[in-house]
């Protein structure tokens, strides 16, 4: 088995790439960040940053 990580900013096109890649890589499965929900995470990202994205939050 091999592993495949994807990382960029917000909005960075992670997505797209990953999207791209399980196209030509027929046996690959892809897991996505936002699938899941975390104990104390931020339920509005962009209010967040506007705050000072205080990672204490």
């Amino acid at each position: 088995m091999k592993v495949i990580a994807i990382a960029a900013v917000t909005a960075g096109g992670k997505t797209t790439v990953v999207n791209k890649l399980i196209k030509k890589l027929p046996h690959a499965k892809s897991l996505h960040f936002d699938d899941y929900s975390f104990v104390g995470e931020v339920e509005d990202f962009n209010a967040w940053v506007k705050n000072g994205a205080d990672y204490n939050v």
